[in-house]
């Protein structure tokens, strides 16, 4: 089968450092901005982040409320002021219907696309939450994703790591894990609390945890209702 072209990623061809963050966005959020924040800073002051709007999780059984132009929409007014950010179609843009999309795939392409433009030096990082690391070892070609790119792990301050861990991984690879770890904010909020709160016309909740611009959107285009 005949591969897609790969969506430009919009990088600077001597980037160092390109930090993926995918998700529904189904609304996008300021947790997912500041903790993307939180992971580029991590990577370095230099560093880019790329956001990735899946087309469907393999992990869920639905796909997406709104659909794949609304949620790159928002997701582009939530990071409209954020620093050396930028948001990736790839995954939607390769998407065949009711298939799901995988990071090995997006990497892979992400990697492909560096080296052919430019930034053959720059190293790929993958954000991902406490709760993914436990489960990591149940992703397609979860080890191949490790090769290609540094996992970076959003948790809370002081939190460890899922010890069930050790079953699915050498005694190296769970130090590479631990390292991994970056501290960071916990906010008490998400896409299906502010789906909820929008459904049930709560603008407190969404006023307050969507980026400036999405609620506007949101209520033009009638989305969550």
């Amino acid at each position: 089968m005949q591969q897609s072209p790969t969506t430009p990623l919009d990088v600077p061809a001597d980037v160092a450092d390109v930090v993926v963050m995918g998700g529904s966005f189904d609304p996008p959020h300021v947790g997912h901005t500041r903790l993307g924040e939180v992971a580029r800073r991590h990577a370095g002051e230099l560093a880019w982040l790329v956001f990735v709007p899946a087309a469907r999780s393999p992990f869920k059984d639905a796909g997406p409320t709104a659909s794949d132009t609304d949620r790159v929409a928002m997701l582009r007014l939530a990071t409209a002021e954020a620093k050396r950010t930028l948001v990736w179609t790839d995954e939607i843009d390769r998407a065949r219907p009711g298939q799901a999309s995988y990071t090995i795939d997006t990497l892979r392409r992400a990697r492909a696309w560096l080296d052919g433009h430019g930034s053959a030096g720059a190293r790929l990082w993958l954000v991902i939450g406490a709760d993914q690391a436990a489960a990591f070892h149940k992703w397609r070609e979860a080890g191949a994703i490790l090769e290609l790119a540094r996992p970076l792990v959003l948790a809370r301050e002081g939190a460890m790591l899922d010890e069930a861990m050790v079953q699915h991984w050498d005694a190296a690879m769970m130090e590479r894990w631990r390292r991994a770890v970056v501290p960071a904010p916990m906010l008490e909020v998400s896409s299906t609390a502010l789906r909820r709160a929008m459904a049930g016309d709560d603008a407190r909740l969404a006023e307050q945890w969507l980026e400036p611009g999405v609620l506007p959107y949101i209520r033009e285009r009638g989305l969550y209702a």
